[in-house]
C-alpha cells in the first residue's frame, strides 16, 4: 500500500514538473513581445520635441527644459527598471506614461531650484510604500508643493 502511494506521488510530481517546464518554455519571447505591444498601445511615448514644447507652453525657460530632459534621460538610464518610452527595453518593469513625464519634469525643476533632492524623495517613497515611484509621483508632487 505504501509503495503504491509513493509511486503515485512520484508520478504526479514528475507530471507537474513536465507541465511546468512546457508552460515556462512557451511563455518566453512571445510573452515579452505581447507585453511590449500592449505597453506601447496603452502608454504612448513622448518624444523630446513634444516634451520640450509642452513645458515651454507652461512657461518654463527653453534652456532649463532641455537641461531637465537630459537629466531625466540620464536618471532613467541609471535606473534600469524604468523606461521613458515602452520601446526602450521590453524588460523594464515600469513605464512613465505621457501624462507623468511633465509631472516628473516639475520635480526635476524643484530639484534644480535647490529644494528637496529627487533621488531622496524617490528612495523614501519606494521604501515607504513598496510601490513603483511612478505610481506615487503625483503624491510626491502634492507633498513637495503643499497642494
Amino acid at each position: 500500500m505504501f509503495l503504491l502511494f509513493a509511486f503515485a506521488f512520484v508520478v504526479l510530481l514528475g507530471l507537474g514538473g513536465i507541465i511546468f517546464l512546457i508552460v515556462t518554455l512557451s511563455q518566453g519571447e512571445s510573452m515579452r513581445e505581447g507585453r511590449l505591444k500592449k505597453l506601447i498601445s496603452e502608454r504612448p511615448s513622448m518624444d523630446e520635441q513634444t516634451f520640450i514644447a509642452a513645458l515651454i507652453q507652461k512657461g518654463y525657460e527653453e534652456s532649463l527644459v532641455k537641461k531637465l530632459y537630459s537629466e531625466l534621460a540620464w536618471y532613467l538610464s541609471e535606473q534600469p527598471q524604468f523606461g521613458l518610452n515602452p520601446s526602450d527595453n521590453a524588460e523594464k518593469d515600469y513605464w512613465i506614461p505621457k501624462e507623468n513625464i511633465t509631472d516628473l519634469a516639475e520635480r526635476l525643476y524643484a530639484q534644480v531650484q535647490g529644494r528637496r533632492p529627487l533621488l531622496a524623495d524617490w528612495a523614501a517613497w519606494d521604501q515607504r510604500t513598496g510601490k513603483a515611484p511612478i505610481a506615487v509621483l503625483e503624491n510626491m508632487l502634492r507633498f513637495a508643493t503643499n497642494k
